[in-house]
């Protein structure tokens, strides 16, 4: 399974979706002007023939009123998925929690964000809901979250609970929580008329109760009966124009359920993890039973269907749970798991994120005595990122100058501007960190950046007004943290195509090649990457072009905007760079690092093209995979 062709055939399937929606739209109007056309006539004693002209005007006021409810309902579910999680009473789970089963969740949480190369999104708990189930919502994937149930904390084990969370991911990475808000607000513009038809019915009942007996009111008797029954063609076509909606919303989210059941195996590695929570969840007797009364509003939203299973069927949004586990299991003995008697309360401390999440790419040790050599300096910057309040002071250390006098010389700027900083913890962090192997830095900030985000307003504001560090890798680091601020793909749609981003690849094509020290290699790397991409580029490698941020980060910004099957194009070009000598350096990491972050892709591509091995001197070796490690196992 290619997942950036699905998701370049999601984008146009979204676009035919729209269109339907659009089309159902008008004809609902359409059949709603007539109707309040042929009642208006009625009330005016006039015969309805003689004034058809009026039913087009009609119907496009009713149409516009659709258009506004849909887009107001956009506009607030655009503000974050937060406020889907509350309205289905989700509490927030503080990212210092000492609470067992919100903890291990958390950990899960961070660990796939780092193997779906994602921002960690913010984690809720549904109190109250004991069934197996979890959603994700949100508009961007810096805004999104991810809502577990009581159930899921209780019920399920590491391996089933990373398969749902990782399910999740996989509808965050492929833009299925940003078509599920478009669809919820669509429908909720044509069920607009259901209402003002029920508003209208409620109304002539009223009138019809009040009106009296006498023959001087009988006039309005018969007017609310008029009334009553607009409410009633009302309400009739707005509720057809829902069900037609609904029916559209159920087309596209079981075919992205499949989508995010394989991308969740990718991202594992573990087929057994979700089809197990799959199996637990049909062995408990309501299945994922969501109890919330606005549950059945976003049941396209959850990992199962909401719903009771004597109301499950042809509209379901979810496609059967047989189904589901048949396709990741195809030896599957149709047994169930029973639901655990005993909830789950196992406290499992937090694994070094970042070496094990991030394979090859980022597990460039020289081996376990010089692990056990460094476990406790490790350690201990650990620590700092599980605070919010510490993890500040660590990541200015990070992007420090790598000059000894030019950094003394930041550190006391940044003590005498920013009072708050401590100037000799960060000297501490900063010596600490010199004694770790770059390429771990990477590992340690991910697994700092959920902390960095809710940090405090002041070390952003700081981090944003600060020069851009002239050191590639730390200019990496620095770019990392500001991406988990402000993502450049919430700025602009991804609708670029290769041909409009040339300055950008030839940039940093040449940015790349420029790490190699061979002249000869780099002019021949630099061609057959551009053979790769399909595009005559000129090679040039010069230093002002290199050592230019602002120009690095315009462009930057325009790759970070192109079109999904683009994107795996212009990646495996630069792999084909990596690979031109066999070895890769700290900073081709960090870039290939930011790139995967900024193009947001939901699987770097890099662990399975190359498997990275220990030299002798330290360096470090690249060997293509075997392509039948690929999605064909998937």
């Amino acid at each position: 399974m290619n997942f950036y062709h699905e998701q370049d055939s999601a984008r146009r399937r979204t676009r035919l979706l729209l269109l339907a929606f659009v089309i159902m739209s008008l004809a609902v109007s359409l059949g709603a002007g007539a109707a309040v056309h042929y009642f208006i006539s009625l009330f005016l004693g006039k015969p309805p023939e003689a004034s058809y002209g009026y039913v087009l005007p009609v119907a496009c006021v009713i149409f516009l009123c659709n258009a506004f409810v849909a887009a107001r309902e956009l506009r607030r579910l655009q503000q974050g998925g937060a406020i889907v999680a509350a309205r289905l009473g989700g509490q927030r789970v503080d990212v210092e929690t000492q609470d067992a089963a919100q903890r291990r969740a958390l950990n899960v949480v961070e660990e796939m964000a780092i193997a779906a190369n994602l921002p960690p999104p913010q984690l809720f708990v549904l109190p109250h809901e004991a069934m197996i189930n979890a959603f994700a919502a949100g508009y961007r994937p810096h805004d999104a979250v991810i809502a577990l149930s009581r159930g899921a904390l209780e019920q399920l084990s590491r391996n089933e609970l990373q398969g749902v969370v990782a399910h999740e991911f996989a509808h965050i990475a492929n833009g299925d929580i940003r078509l599920n808000l478009r669809l919820a607000s669509a429908v909720h513009g044509l069920v607009f008329l259901s209402e003002a038809g029920r508003f209208l019915m409620g109304a002539g009942r009223i009138g019809i109760l009040v009106g009296g007996v006498g023959s001087s009111r009988s006039d309005k008797k018969g007017g609310m009966g008029k009334l009553m029954l607009l409410g009633v063609a009302l309400w009739l076509l707005g509720s057809l124009g829902g069900l037609a909606g609904r029916l559209l919303q159920r087309g596209v989210a079981r075919s992205r359920e499949y989508l995010a059941d394989a991308s969740a195996v990718r991202l594992t590695r573990l087929p057994d993890g979700i089809a197990s929570a799959l199996k637990r969840i049909g062995g408990m007797g309501w299945q994922g039973r969501i109890q919330h009364p606005r549950a059945m509003t976003y049941n396209h939203l959850f990992f199962v269907e909401t719903r009771p299973p004597w109301l499950t069927g042809w509209f379901d949004s979810h496609p059967p749970l047989d189904e589901r586990i048949r396709r990741l299991e195809p030896r599957w003995d149709s047994h169930y798991l029973p639901a655990r008697q005993q909830p789950v309360h196992t406290f499992e401390q937090q694994a070094p994120i970042g070496a094990e999440m991030l394979g090859g790419v980022l597990a460039g040790v020289a081996g376990a005595a010089f692990m056990d050599k460094l476990a406790q300096t490790r350690g201990e910057l650990e620590n700092l990122t599980l605070s919010r309040f510490l993890c500040p002071q660590l990541v200015v250390a990070m992007i420090a100058p790598m000059e000894l006098k030019q950094r003394g010389v930041w550190f006391s700027e940044l003590e005498r501007q920013h009072e708050w900083l401590d100037g000799k913890r960060i000297r501490e962090i900063r010596v600490r960190l010199e004694a770790l192997p770059r390429r771990e830095w990477i590992a340690l900030l991910n697994r700092l950046l959920p902390r960095w985000r809710e940090a405090d307003e002041r070390a952003h504001r700081m981090l944003k007004a600060l020069i851009p560090p002239n050191d590639l890798f730390s200019w990496c680091l620095w770019q990392l943290l500001m991406e988990s601020l402000d993502p450049r793909v919430d700025r602009k749609s991804d609708s670029l195509g290769l041909n409009q981003c040339r300055e950008a690849c030839q940039h940093w094509l040449g940015l790349m090649v420029g790490l190699m020290d061979d002249e000869t290699l780099r002019q021949e790397a630099f061609e057959e990457a551009t053979a790769e991409l399909g595009m005559v580029l000129e090679y040039s490698v010069t230093a002002a072009g290199i050592a230019n941020p602002a120009l690095r980060c315009r462009y930057l910004t325009h790759l970070a905007h192109l079109r999904p099957m683009d994107k795996q194009r212009w990646f495996a070009a630069l792999v084909q760079v990596v690979h031109a000598d066999l070895q890769v350096e700290d900073e081709e990491i960090a870039l290939l690092t930011l790139l995967a972050r900024v193009m947001q892709l939901p699987e770097t591509r890099l662990e399975a093209a190359l498997v990275i091995r220990p030299r002798s001197r330290g360096g470090w070796h690249a060997q293509p995979v075997p392509h039948s490690v690929d999605s064909k196992q998937v």
